[in-house]
């Protein structure tokens, strides 16, 4: 899915006449800047070593790798790669779940 669909995606189910619990109208600009405001709020709080729980999405976060051996695939010769921290994401127990039963059909 590319930004674009996403973007399209949330702005139906928002503007969505059953869906109550929204009772306006976004535009797709809206939403561009939502999912922006988003974004900038996840990037702080992964850089602060934070978390941040999305509900029935699950959890993310960041994880310590140890630095450990490896090699250049070019020469062959045996490197040490270093100690660093990336994201992580831990999906909710509704997710994989659903992904399950999804792809049991």
């Amino acid at each position: 899915m590319t930004k674009a669909e996403l973007l399209d995606k949330l702005r139906a189910k928002v503007n969505d006449e059953n869906c109550a619990k929204f009772r306006r109208n976004l535009s797709h600009a809206d939403c561009e800047a939502l999912l922006e405001a988003l974004e900038s709020v996840v990037l702080v709080a992964l850089c602060d070593n934070d978390y941040v729980p999305l509900p029935g999405i699950g959890v993310l976060g960041t994880k310590k790798r140890n630095s450990r051996m490896g090699r250049n695939p070019q020469t062959g010769q045996p490197l040490v790669i270093p100690a660093c921290v990336v994201p992580d994401f831990k999906p909710s127990a509704a997710l994989k779940q659903a992904v399950k039963i999804s792809h049991m059909k």
